[in-house]
């Protein structure tokens, strides 16, 4: 499930999704559940992919299928039982990238603002005090590529509501350490260094492939149990797994403390990821030339 996106309603997904798959055409769905007409096209089709996925993975489920369409209690206890799953899934996926980010964080420095003389100034990994800040916000790597450059008054705006982080720029991980300064000078090449962030790589591997793998070279395989995409014969990279792993890790590098209480109103992560998705999907080029990077 982890292609189809970390923010998806899984239960409702996998129900409506399975529904549409019993009919013999959209209509005949539509027919058989009319609530299915209020929902917007785009989550309808995304709903169908899912059911033909389950269709695709699970063998049997075909064969009980009408079954399970003819007792809506036990489709939608089913869609629950998938959703578990996802969820534990997702939370293991978080866990994976919090404990093993401390080792493959970059050290980046900036010149101090105020004083040209002055050391520069490390933020990533911050400290406090001389021990490592669990505040990961703190970092600045969820701010804008552009504004690291001058990361405290910009620090101060975002406190201060002058800047609203949200789901529609890229955050500055996501980027190559060294296009940050020609992104920063002009905003119209935002796709110079995009989804080439060594952090960014380092965690599509640590979860898609191993942790073990996490800065080995693209292709490396890493030691232990079978990592997921072997487990589920994925040999390609797809913008759909870039886009996962992005989601995830801005949440890492956040203050926020539980998935569960993100607000939509201040980032919406079922956009930012429908947004890579669509990005790299138009953009084949730019997904053909980082997919050597991620390459499993």
């Amino acid at each position: 499930m982890r292609e189809h996106g970390p923010h998806l309603e899984v239960a409702q997904a996998v129900s409506i999704g399975l529904t549409i798959c019993a009919a013999l055409t959209p209509e005949d769905a539509y027919n058989m559940c009319a609530a299915l007409r209020k929902i917007p096209q785009i989550l309808l089709d995304r709903y169908t992919a899912v059911g033909h996925w389950l269709l695709e993975q699970l063998p049997y489920l075909r064969e009980i299928l009408p079954h399970l369409n003819n007792d809506k209690a036990a489709m939608m206890l089913f869609g629950k039982y998938v959703d578990r799953h996802a969820r534990a899934g997702r939370a293991n996926d978080l866990r994976t990238l919090k404990k093993n980010l401390h080792g493959w964080v970059p050290i980046t420095r900036i010149d101090h603002p105020n004083d040209s003389d002055a050391a520069p100034l490390v933020f990533s990994p911050f400290k406090k005090d001389g021990t490592f800040d669990n505040e990961r916000a703190n970092w600045g790597w969820n701010s804008t590529c552009a504004s690291l450059t001058f990361l405290h008054s910009f620090m101060e705006q975002v406190r201060c509501g002058h800047i609203c982080m949200n789901h529609v720029g890229f955050p500055a991980f996501l980027y190559d350490l060294d296009a940050m300064d020609v992104v920063s000078s002009n905003p119209k090449d935002f796709e110079i260094g995009l989804f080439r962030g060594p952090m960014m790589i380092s965690a599509f591997r640590c979860i898609w492939t191993s942790p073990d793998s996490a800065t080995k070279p693209p292709g490396a395989k890493g030691k232990g149990r079978a990592s997921i995409s072997r487990m589920h014969g994925i040999t390609d990279v797809t913008a759909e797994q870039i886009a996962y792993i992005a989601c995830l890790m801005r949440h890492v590098l956040s203050s926020e403390t539980s998935w569960d209480k993100q607000n939509v109103k201040i980032f919406d992560g079922a956009a930012f990821f429908n947004n890579i998705v669509k990005l790299l999907s138009k953009r084949r080029r730019l997904l053909n030339e980082v997919r050597d990077l991620y390459r499993l």
